[in-house]
């Protein structure tokens, strides 16, 4: 064996005490007499730190102690040193079986053997593909992904870890295979996220100073918890002035629409007057002006009765109640905007909309606030078509964004920005299945869920009550999603034999406003396994996600897709 790098490989220069309790390092005690200096660590003995079947409890423990190891590990580099050796088997247990607690047991000799493991031992599963390749001297990064592998094998167990590295050797794609493992892991999250960063940063040989510093860093409580309200505290504030804010803009914005209406009525009578003045003959004298009366079938006293027994109402109820009403015009000004499609969705879901059709029933002579109304309920159509469209597309979210930043202005425009806002704001929420149908004569109770983003994965054990699994239900809780990003989902028959549970549901979502289609509910089903389930949230944002009926509704056949889009039946064409 050759000896490289001593200086890197050389801790007698190190101060043993500032290293524990996350490392222990030997130092050179006088022994018997002919005997020399010989190595003494701080604890009596060595005592391996158990790996496998760890009880949460355990886990508990052993997550706070890693903590010690990773900051010793870092003064340890800081100070130009770097270990190269870490294993499993290289861990002390300064706990108990029940609470164990881990140190970094530190072999000098072992450090200094920098060429002693090629492809084929065993330990060569900590080392990474070009460390092994070069046969240079351990760096920090090395260090680093051999503690990534640590983890991984107590999230996975040693011999999960052991099994992958075995099947990857001919592919060459280990790293890769472990952290689609890890990802799909039902162990602790925050255990996994650790591994997986240490192993996929390690890998090239750089690990990101934000990586160490959170496995460095411990978790704040109280502090975390008082923030938290105080973020919350000021979000409810802005919230507030923002929502104030906006009523008020609508109430100017209105008023203006209110003005121009006029102005274009006082010019269009003014168009008039003259066009009579310039086609009257000469002979005939100056007409006396006269108040002009309203239509012969509207009476002085109408809109007081109309105020009085109608004003006020819900408009179905207005609708009802002004069946024999005359004059029958305002009756039947409303029942035309009754018929608009999609308007009883609308007005729950637009507050500026309310008002209008309110003020349409209290007032239905007034042209203007109807004509306001019907524009709106048709904008809102519009939107939500091009809404649909984006949803069932490929493009991506920024090719979304910039489609809408082209659009001409208008309330189109308006109405698709803020649904794009809300779409965009989403960084968390539930996911939720429920069983259709299992397959026939099926006889497995216990089941594994799981689902993987860019950002997050879990996997969780789904437990029937009967084989059946009629209305079985269950959550998972997806954090740090971002509109537009992959998702894949899957459901497993769990045999309790590693390796050897059969997937009876996966497919993988990658629409622009994936959660907006699964607060009406996606449908998954397999033909070959016979599974089918349900997903949904209760994440709401954007336009209903279905509306009325009307003339130009259009059927898309779902046939024998996997996924059943309930928009199939949307209303609007997708031209």
């Amino acid at each position: 064996m050759t000896r490289h790098d001593v200086n890197r490989s050389d801790f007698s220069t190190l101060d043993a005490g500032k290293l524990l309790p996350g490392c222990s390092l030997p130092i050179l005690v006088e022994g018997d007499p002919g005997e020399g200096n010989r190595p003494l660590h701080a604890f009596r003995r060595f005592e391996p730190l158990p790996i496998d079947g760890l009880q949460p409890g355990a886990l508990r423990s052993l997550a706070d102690s890693w903590i010690d190891v990773a900051r010793s590990l870092k003064a340890m580099h800081d100070a130009g040193r770097c270990y190269g050796r870490i294993t499993s088997a290289s861990f002390h247990n300064r706990g108990t079986q029940t609470e164990p607690t881990a140190t970094l047991w530190i072999d000098p000799a072992l450090a200094a053997q920098a060429d002693a493991v090629h492809g084929g031992d065993p330990e060569s599963i900590y080392w990474t593909t070009a460390r092994l390749q070069s046969g240079k001297p351990a760096q920090p990064a090395d260090d680093w992904y051999a503690l990534g592998i640590v983890l991984a094998e107590i999230a996975l167990s040693s011999a999960s870890v052991h099994k992958i590295w075995e099947l990857s050797r001919q592919d060459g794609k280990f790293v890769e295979s472990l952290i689609k493992n890890l990802k799909r892991s039902r162990s602790d999250r925050r255990l996994r996220k650790l591994a997986l960063a240490l192993i996929r940063e390690g890998a090239t040989g750089s690990v990101d100073d934000a990586t160490i510093r959170e496995l460095t860093t411990r978790p704040a409580t109280g502090s975390r918890t008082a923030t938290s309200l105080v973020i919350a505290a000021l979000g409810i504030a802005v919230v507030a002035m923002g929502w104030s804010l906006y009523r008020n803009i609508g109430q100017l914005r209105e008023r203006d629409q209110q003005f121009a209406v006029l102005e274009n009525r006082v010019d269009e009578l003014q168009r008039r007057a003259e066009s009579i003045e310039n086609t009257m003959p000469a002979s005939i004298a100056t007409p006396v002006a006269v108040a002009v009366p309203e239509p012969a079938s509207v009476r002085p006293n109408d809109r007081d009765r109309w105020t009085d027994a109608i004003a006020g109402r819900a408009l179905e109820q207005a609708i009802a109640t002004s069946a024999d009403f005359q004059p029958s015009e305002w009756h039947e000004r409303l029942a035309k905007l009754q018929q608009l499609p999609g308007q009883m969705q609308w007005r729950i879901a637009d507050e500026p909309l309310r008002r209008l059709i309110q003020r349409s029933v209290d007032a239905p002579w007034d042209d203007s606030v109807i004509q306001q109304a019907q524009d709106r309920i048709v904008a809102l159509g519009q939107a939500h078509s091009r809404w649909t469209q984006w949803a069932r597309s490929d493009r991506s979210i920024d090719e979304i964004r910039t489609q809408h930043d082209l659009m001409p202005s208008g309330l189109v425009k308006e109405f698709l920005g803020q649904w794009l806002a809300e779409a965009l704001e989403v960084r968390s929420f539930d996911l939720r299945t429920r069983v259709i149908k299992a397959a026939q004569e099926n006889k497995f109770v216990a089941h594994v869920i799981g689902f993987e983003t860019p950002s997050d994965s879990e996997t969780v054990d789904w437990v029937w009550a009967s084989a059946e699994g009629t209305d079985e239900s269950i959550g998972l809780q997806i954090d740090g999603y971002h509109a537009g990003e992959t998702l894949t989902y899957w459901v497993q028959q769990d045999s309790s034999i590693p390796y050897w549970d059969k997937t009876v549901i996966e497919h993988t979502f990658d629409s622009p406003l994936l959660i907006w289609q699964l607060a009406k509910g996606l449908k998954l089903e397999n033909s070959e396994s016979g599974y089918a389930v349900l997903l949904s949230t209760n994440v709401r944002f954007g336009p209903p996600v279905k509306l009325e009926s009307s003339s130009t509704e259009v059927v898309v056949d779902a046939g024998e897709r996997k996924v059943v889009d309930p928009m199939d039946d949307l209303p609007f064409g997708l031209d």
